[in-house]
């Protein structure tokens, strides 16, 4: 890097070139794998995850990120005592909405049992799922959080031991407010962070998150991991920033650098749907 700079000074670009130096996430270290895939196994939930990618009649994916987080899907069993491959006519259309195609709620996945099954687990963080009425919950053995977000302003409230341990209620929060509320606590941003994950279609039926310490893959991992990341706790979230611009708040997302960049060449963001706003 020093070297660039050189290059740079001597050809007069220096002044005018934008330099930042970030990372993608933090990781922390790690002394214990969690096998979650065979703890569903065990529990009656047959559990489709890598690399056992054609297990016949399961009951579940566990699809896992990073090591610090997995994304658990569940076969619906029908209440209506169709089979989940029996197609509905609906005006000439087929509904293949049972079996894989919709998102249970966490309610629902309670009443199966899933939820308590799976707190089981030694190193599991937390458990998150969103409810019926689109609120997401975090389950913690100790206690349970509710977000909410209407019109762009964030809610939290929890019951018993606060899972998120903000210690505090939240109430409509804006983005930028929800960021700064909880930028020095053990999740940063993670109003925010749960809500967004589950506005994605291709976000699991459940959310798990690891403790420091703990990743969520024993078996198939080559090489083993002695590092983790993608848990949403702090030592995985934060990253370093070194930028050459006077930049005055200590509260940024690594979502904002990519619309401060375009500001800096001239590009503007108004209209768009960048995820992220211009650091000063």
């Amino acid at each position: 890097f020093g070297e660039v700079c050189q290059i740079l000074q001597r050809s007069n670009d220096f002044d005018r070139t934008l330099i930042l130096i970030s990372s993608d996430h933090g990781m922390s270290n790690t002394h214990t794998h969690i096998d979650v895939a065979r703890h569903l196994d065990q529990s009656g939930w047959r559990c489709l995850h890598y690399p056992l990618l054609w297990r016949r009649h399961v009951k579940c994916a566990s699809m896992v990120s990073g090591n610090g987080m997995t994304h658990l899907y569940f076969k619906d069993d029908d209440p209506t005592g169709l089979s989940p491959l029996t197609p509905l006519s609906m005006e000439g259309k087929v509904d293949i909405r049972r079996g894989w195609g919709e998102r249970l709620s966490f309610e629902r996945l309670n009443q199966m049992c899933v939820i308590e099954t799976l707190l089981e687990l030694d190193g599991l963080d937390f458990v998150a799922g969103q409810s019926e009425d689109g609120s997401i919950i975090v389950q913690k053995r100790t206690g349970q959080g509710k977000i909410t977000c209407t019109h762009g302003a964030f809610s939290y409230q929890f019951q018993r031991t606060d899972p998120l341990g903000y210690g505090t209620p939240y109430e409509n929060l804006s983005l930028r407010d929800a960021l700064i509320q909880t930028y020095d606590s053990a999740y940063p941003d993670g109003l925010v962070q749960l809500w967004q994950l589950f506005q994605s279609e291709r976000t699991g039926d459940l959310v798990l998150s690891a403790q420091a310490g703990y990743d969520l893959r024993a078996r198939y991992e080559y090489p083993e991991h002695h590092a983790t990341h993608g848990a949403l706790i702090a030592e995985q979230t934060l990253v370093p920033l070194a930028v050459n611009l006077p930049i005055e708040t200590e509260f940024i997302r690594t979502v904002d650098l990519f619309p401060t960049v375009l500001s800096q060449f001239g590009q503007s963001i108004e209209d768009t749907p960048i995820d992220g706003r211009i650091i000063h």
